[in-house]
C-alpha cells in the first residue's frame, strides 16, 4: 500500500478538450473535499461524463502527450 498525503494544496493539470491546463488544488482535512480552481481562483466545472483524478509521486517527471 502507498502512502499519500492529499492535505494541503498543491499544482496538477485539467486535461480536457485535447488541453492540459495548470491548475491548482486545496483540500483541507481528510474528510474535506478537494477544490479544484484554474490558477486564476476560478472554480473548475468539471465536463460531464467519467472524470478520473491521477496522482504521482512529487519526484516522479510528468510527460504529456
Amino acid at each position: 500500500r502507498q502512502d499519500l498525503d492529499n492535505i494541503g494544496t498543491g499544482d496538477g493539470y485539467y486535461i480536457t478538450n485535447g488541453y492540459a491546463v495548470p491548475i491548482k488544488y486545496e483540500k483541507t482535512s481528510r474528510s474535506g473535499k478537494t477544490k479544484y480552481t484554474y490558477l486564476n481562483g476560478e472554480e473548475i466545472n468539471v465536463n460531464d461524463g467519467n472524470t478520473y483524478i491521477q496522482i504521482q509521486p512529487i519526484n516522479q517527471t510528468l510527460t504529456i502527450e
